[in-house]
């Protein structure tokens, strides 16, 4: 290993390892992707995910797999463990980006492009989230390293290793990795890529996949992954009716409609995301509008793209511009490379390095204590914590709303996810038996179904004694059994 991929790897370990189970910062649906890895390993179907009593069909469960991998590595569910596939994606996919750039440009520049992607505030916070957007992320950058073997204006160690033999070998990879993506996070794991290979090709001529070959073999690659998940699903039943609930989700058919947002809600997010290196990539956009065509490089034509898709797609959120992050990366190493040469060298090198290392010592501070200080716990972990706690062993337990999750997870227990009707049903059936976890202005209308008072067992509040505001305030209901109505 070169000394750039040592430096990548060893400044991308400091940033996302330290303080990797922190409870401070729960992100959204963490302990969602926990729990489903390990009811998977409870259960034993690998194919279809379940959670809650519910199947899962966001997505299929690979980024699961990985999950319940390290369970098992680490004797038992927990949130290091949950964390740990994001943690490790990140500090590959800075390797990636590395590798990227030093076939693209030169060893500097994929020295740097794998530093300011260690740095990046968004990179970061992905890095130790439970979701799969970081393994996605990294098998896109796999998948965009497969499609520039040797094709660098820098010489590269080993530019086309086992000739035409080799050049198969990538082709293949390319196709083999974007179905992996695809099926950690859908269509962008082939889109991205592709926008990629487009770019290679526009910018210096470049054939990324070697002909008619290479787009065959790729091609081969994508549709065996794809194969190797679908037809195992196919010959079951209820396989079958995952597949069409995966085909017919909403995140594919309709954009996310709870999630939509204008055109340009990217605009002002990612300058903040990919903050403090956004001058550089202003640097890369001023050559290009310098030097035209000449300047362009694939890396920012790639960003842009990927951020004009997002920006098409009507379901956005901040956490979907992780896959831009290492090519913007890219763009900006590119351009301060180019400047490494010139007047005002050392300046550029000393700004460089001390942005990379202010931006992962600040988020060491924050992980490490500056989030516990400034926001506070979450109300959600401490109500599942103290929820698990108090529910007796083997006692039946409701939810509504996604709050049972976090109870099962913590509790490593069966919880059942239903509405608010299928709650009061289920109660009816089996008066005085049953727990329900919920938010606390769904009670009342709880209640009304049921026709009677439950009783709280418990119910989050602030230091002082007073409930937070909603949605953060929740209660944990025991049904006593038929008394007086509410």
């Amino acid at each position: 290993m070169s000394g750039a991929r040592v430096a990548v790897a060893l400044a991308a370990a400091i940033a996302f390892l330290p303080f990797l189970g922190q409870g401070d910062t729960w992100g959204t649906h963490e302990t969602r992707h926990g729990e489903i890895a390990r009811e998977l390993t409870a259960k034993g179907d690998w194919f279809i995910p379940p959670l809650c009593g519910r199947v899962y069909a966001d997505k299929p469960p690979v980024f699961h797999w990985l999950v319940a991998a390290c369970y098992a590595a680490a004797g038992g569910p927990g949130m290091t463990a949950a964390r740990l596939p994001s943690a490790l994606a990140a500090i590959a996919a800075c390797l990636g980006v590395q590798a990227i750039g030093e076939r693209l440009a030169s060893r500097r520049a994929g020295l740097l492009a794998g530093l300011f992607l260690a740095a990046t505030p968004g990179h970061a916070i992905m890095a130790r989230t439970a979701r799969p957007d970081m393994v996605f992320c990294a098998l896109v950058l796999a998948a965009c390293l497969a499609a520039t073997p040797g094709t660098g204006a820098a010489p590269v160690e080993a530019p086309a290793p086992g000739g035409r033999r080799g050049a198969a070998a990538h082709a293949l990879g390319f196709g083999i990795a974007m179905g992996l993506a695809v099926l950690v996070k859908g269509p962008l794991g082939l889109g991205i890529p592709l926008v990629f290979a487009l770019a290679l090709r526009r910018v210096g001529g470049r054939r990324p996949l070697r002909g008619a070959t290479g787009v065959v073999l790729a091609a081969t690659g994508l549709a065996a992954v794809l194969a190797a998940y679908a037809v195992p699903l196919a010959v079951r039943p209820e396989g079958r009716a995952y597949l069409a609930a995966l085909l017919t989700h909403p995140d594919l058919t309709s954009g996310a409609r709870s999630h939509a947002r204008p055109f340009y809600y990217y605009l002002g997010r990612f300058p903040t995301a990919f903050a403090p290196f956004v001058p550089f990539l202003a640097l890369a956009v001023r050559d290009v509008v310098g030097g035209g065509r000449k300047a362009a490089s694939a890396a920012l034509i790639a960003t842009l793209a990927s951020l004009a898709i997002l920006s098409a797609i009507p379901g956005k959120r901040i956490h979907y511009l992780l896959v831009v992050h290492p090519f913007a990366a890219l763009a900006a190493a590119e351009a301060v490379d180019r400047r490494l040469d010139g007047d005002g060298a050392r300046r550029l090198r000393a700004l460089a390095g001390a942005l990379v290392g202010l931006s992962i010592a600040g988020s060491l501070a924050w992980y490490g204590g500056g989030a516990a200080r400034l926001q506070g716990p979450s109300h959600l972990r401490a109500f599942g914590e103290r929820a698990a706690a108090l529910l007796p062993p083997g006692a039946p337990v409701l939810s509504h709303n996604g709050v049972g999750e976090v109870v099962a997870f913590l509790g490593r227990r069966d919880v059942l996810e239903v509405d608010v009707r299928g709650a009061a049903s289920w109660l009816a059936a089996r008066p005085g038996t049953g727990y329900v976890a919920l938010r606390a202005e769904t009670r009342a209308e709880l209640e009304s179904y049921v026709g009677r008072r439950l009783d709280v067992v418990h119910e989050e509040r602030e230091p002082d004694g007073r409930p937070p505001p909603p949605p953060d305030h929740y209660i944990l209901l025991k049904d006593p059994g038929p008394g007086p109505p509410p």
